[in-house]
Parts: C-alpha cells; sequence; structure tokens
C-alpha cells in the first residue's frame, strides 16, 4: 500500500545514518520512491490537491526531496542537485528546492560564485523575514562578492554582511542561542572574512578549502586580486598580494 511505501521512506530518512542498518534502509526506501514516482507519473490525479491519497501530499516533487535527501547521506551530491533540479522544473517557485541545490552547489564546488549569487539572490527574494536559513543566504551573497568582485562593490559586500549579522541575530531570538559548532560554515567565514569572529587556523584552512569555487564556465575569478575587506586595498603596505 501507499502507506507503507511512505514508511519505509520515512524510517530510512530517520536512520540511515546508523552504521549497522543505514545502508540497507536507504537502498529500500529508494525502491519504494522509484516505484511511487512511476505510479504517479502513470496516474496524475494522484497528487492532486484534492487527492484522498494522503490528502493530496503524495507528490513527485515530495519523492524528489526525499530522495535528494538520500543522496545526501549517502555522499552523491550530483543525484541530489539532479532531483532538487526535477522538483524545481515541476514547480519552479518551490523555494525550499531552490535554497537546497544552491547550498549543495556552494559546499561541493559544483557552480561558481555568479551562479551561487543569482540564486542566493532569488531564494531571499522568496524567504520570510524570519526564515531561519537566512543567515546563509546574505553569508553567501557576501562570500560571492569577495571572491568575484564583478558581482559588486566592497560596501555590497558589507551591505550584505550586516543583514547576514541581523538574521543570525533574528534566528537567536525565535528558535534560541546555539553552540559555535553548530553555526554554518559559510557564516563562520564571512565573520572571519570581516574581522568579527576569529578561527584557529585549521579551521581557516578548512572553510578556505571547502568554500574556495570556480566559475560555472571554468573562469578564473579565483585568480583575481584579493581586497581588504575594511579598506579596500589591493596590496599590502609592502606592495605585496593579499592573501586573505
Amino acid at each position: 500500500t501507499f502507506g507503507s511505501n511512505v514508511l519505509r521512506i520515512l524510517l530510512a530518512n530517520q536512520l540511515g545514518s546508523n552504521p549497522s542498518c543505514g545502508q540497507q534502509l536507504i537502498a529500500a526506501a529508494m525502491v519504494h520512491i522509484n516505484e511511487l514516482y512511476e505510479y504517479i507519473e502513470d496516474n496524475p490525479a494522484v497528487e492532486a490537491p484534492d487527492s484522498h491519497f494522503l490528502g493530496g501530499c503524495l507528490t513527485r516533487k515530495i519523492l524528489l526531496r526525499e530522495r535528494s535527501a538520500l543522496y545526501m547521506a549517502m555522499g552523491n551530491y550530483k543525484c541530489a542537485v539532479k532531483d532538487l533540479t526535477k522538483a524545481l522544473k515541476i514547480d519552479e517557485n518551490w523555494t525550499w528546492a531552490r535554497e537546497s541545490r544552491a547550498c549543495i552547489w556552494g559546499a561541493s564546488k559544483l557552480k561558481g560564485y555568479d551562479v551561487l549569487h543569482k540564486e542566493f539572490k532569488r531564494v531571499i527574494s522568496e524567504s520570510h523575514k524570519d526564515h531561519r536559513g537566512n543567515e546563509v543566504s546574505y553569508a553567501w551573497l557576501a562570500l560571492s562578492i569577495l571572491n568575484d568582485h564583478s558581482l559588486g562593490s566592497l560596501e555590497d559586500a558589507k551591505g550584505y554582511y550586516e543583514k547576514c549579522k541581523a538574521a543570525s541575530a533574528r534566528r537567536a531570538q525565535i528558535y534560541g542561542e546555539r553552540s559555535q559548532e553548530a553555526i554554518p560554515p559559510p557564516v563562520k567565514l564571512v565573520r572571519q572574512s570581516f574581522g568579527d569572529q576569529p578561527l584557529d587556523p585549521e579551521e581557516i584552512i578548512n572553510c578556505l578549502q571547502n568554500l574556495t569555487l570556480g566559475s560555472e564556465s571554468g573562469s578564473e575569478s579565483h585568480r583575481k586580486k584579493r581586497g581588504c575587506v575594511k579598506c579596500g586595498a589591493r596590496s599590502n603596505k609592502e606592495g605585496g598580494r593579499l592573501h586573505q
């Protein structure tokens, strides 16, 4: 039954990280997702808003969301992105899928700063002002400008950083304070870039390795001269290159 299939998918979602049975649960859930997806393609009425199947909640885009999450659990970022892209073809205004895809693109270096900047600007325009993910979107907007000066000015980057700080404060007000370990890497890195959060050298290196991207077309924007985020200088006082 549909209920049995859905329960197996939810079981993998919750226990997929279990070292003893997680992989088996994920593999089984993938089979059930594929079966349901094919059934809905052959019977479109299933996902109609007035459908009696799970109150109309059993839809292709929801199944794609669940499958993308399982792909992420397996470390298969490209397949996760493909499913989110398919979901956006079904519903191009599904902000959750667009935000999730952009975050995967950034974290896994699958797209460049030009694409990330465009996507996160749209995500912000579609998100509620109190959305908990706004801090990450603003952090990526600031970081994209700092790493590709064609996307905006230093003042633009500072403006996005101020909005990132405001979003973080609002998130803490609504959802409570969190540990330093729970702060998303892009937020940590943009704080360090503007001198507001000292990081230990190992953490700085890890963040830079995880977030240094090339553009989608393979441009060399990452080789451009860096500028000081506080004064705008493009070289140090000895005339040498800035490395951070």
